[in-house]
């Protein structure tokens, strides 16, 4: 599997498996120990980062991701997401940057969920 194929299934299972199912332990095995996240309001460490996902989790236990679209390019990935919260919708884009073969900085904008 190529470099760029790799980040891209890394940032996949970002998305399912902390976000869409609430699996905090894999960001252990996804994310750099100096993990940086980049977002409209604040920036984010990987501990910062978890307290996010469990917040949005208790107010959208039902969230599910899909990606659209998804890029490689050298270190980095670019993703369109949408996310999915009963009959809420909320669409994103995430460019991520990786490092030793795992997500190291990210940059992410999203929507507000609104009705589909």
């Amino acid at each position: 599997m190529s470099d760029g194929e790799h980040n891209k299934e890394v940032f996949r299972r970002y998305g399912e498996e902390a976000w869409g199912r609430g699996n905090l332990a894999v960001l252990q095995d996804l994310l750099t120990d100096d993990f940086v996240g980049h977002t409209g309001l604040r920036n984010r460490d990987r501990q910062q980062l978890a307290e996010d996902i469990r917040a949005y989790r208790e107010r959208h236990p039902d969230m599910t991701f899909e990606i659209v679209d998804q890029l490689a390019a050298g270190d980095r990935v670019a993703t369109r997401l949408i996310a999915r919260s009963g009959e809420r919708v909320a669409t994103g884009l995430n460019i991520s940057r990786f490092a030793e073969r795992r997500l190291a900085e990210e940059w992410a904008v999203w929507t507000d969920f609104e009705p589909e």
